[in-house]
């Protein structure tokens, strides 16, 4: 059975970071199947969803978004591929 790793990530109200969270998965060439973002008051919630990726790079692509500054929490779950969500 496939998997999707689904990054779940909070941070401040930059608009650099849904750019430099996108970059982590650029720097590898990869496309994320879902991409949600969410702005309020109190900063950014973004979704990012990457069915191609297996557990090792996921957990680096998690370890280098904690790393941000400007990132408050970010999570990783695991759910079966075809479990796709829409934003």
């Amino acid at each position: 059975m496939s998997v999707a790793h689904v990054f779940v990530v909070e941070g401040a109200a930059s608009a650099q970071l849904p750019l430099r969270l996108l970059g982590l998965f650029a720097q590898q060439d990869l496309l994320p199947d879902t991409i949600c973002l969410t702005r309020s008051t109190a900063g950014i919630a973004m979704r990012i969803t990457e069915a191609s990726l297996d557990a090792h790079r996921a957990g680096v692509i998690l370890a280098k978004m904690q790393a941000l500054p400007e990132v408050v929490s970010a999570m990783l779950d695991v759910r079966p591929a075809t479990v796709m969500e829409d934003c």
